[in-house]
């Protein structure tokens, strides 16, 4: 007896549909392990931000203001929570993607402030370390992440303009000057940069003038007391890198 085509064809047709709701059910259980895992990594980055506020507040706290030494010790617990809010925000930003052409979610709008707001924070603390080139490698990037911020933009601007000294800064420098008085005119120098020859009781601030390595130099002598003063200006301390000059 021959079979009707229609039973013939109604096997394939029915894996067809068996696959394509199998197909569905893997993508609803697939989404759904995404949606839930996004929804922890998210309350991770919330609570680190929690933890990073509360730390910053005990550091703010009203009180004796506290010497470097302790000032020090006490910071380093928001910079560990920054640190660490910082990867947790680089981790959801590259499990989430911004997709060109696409709005972006609230939730990747937001991760993508909080991480800015940290990169300006961050480079702030290297510029004010003497560390300029830190902060514009920094800024660079999270400006290609948030090309139309403005304090980004501006940070970068002012970074670049640090790294390299002009003869024009180095003239608001004058003898007498105390150290104070010298980062806010030229910024502090790079710990790598300053130079002790404790046996003539001076020290001499460095700061580059281009890539060659060339630097100037603030030259100060030890008062009655330790207080250091400008005894010396050299816009030509160092020609060239590994020509570091001794005192005169």
């Amino acid at each position: 007896m021959q079979i009707p085509n229609v039973l013939v064809r109604s096997k394939p047709l029915a894996l067809a549909v068996l696959f394509f709701a199998t197909s569905i059910q893997i993508a609803c259980e697939g989404g759904v392990r995404s949606n839930r895992a996004s929804d922890e990594s998210w309350a991770r980055i919330e609570s680190q931000r929690e933890a990073l506020t509360a730390a910053r507040a005990l550091l703010a706290a009203p009180g004796v203001p506290p010497s470097e030494a302790i000032l020090a010790a006490e910071s380093a617990p928001v910079t560990r929570a920054a640190e660490a809010l910082h990867r947790l925000l680089i981790d959801y930003l590259n499990e989430n993607p911004p997709r060109a052409g696409e709005p972006l979610s609230p939730r990747t709008a937001q991760a993508i402030q909080w991480k800015t707001e940290l990169d300006q924070q961050r480079a702030r603390e290297y510029l004010d370390h003497g560390d300029p080139a830190r902060a514009i490698e920094i800024l660079e990037s999270a400006l290609v992440l948030h090309p139309r911020n403005q304090p980004i933009a501006e940070a970068l601007i002012e970074a670049r303009a640090r790294r390299y000294l002009s003869a024009e800064r180095f003239a608001l420098v004058k003898e007498g000057m105390k150290t104070s008085d010298v980062e806010k005119a030229l910024g502090v120098p790079n710990p790598h940069d300053v130079r002790e020859f404790a046996d003539q009781g001076v020290i001499a601030w460095f700061y580059p003038k281009d890539v060659s390595g060339a630097a100037a130099a603030v030259w100060f002598e030890k008062k009655m007391g330790g207080e250091l003063v400008v005894y010396r200006l050299d816009f030509e301390a160092i020609r060239s890198e590994g020509s570091t000059p001794p005192p005169r």
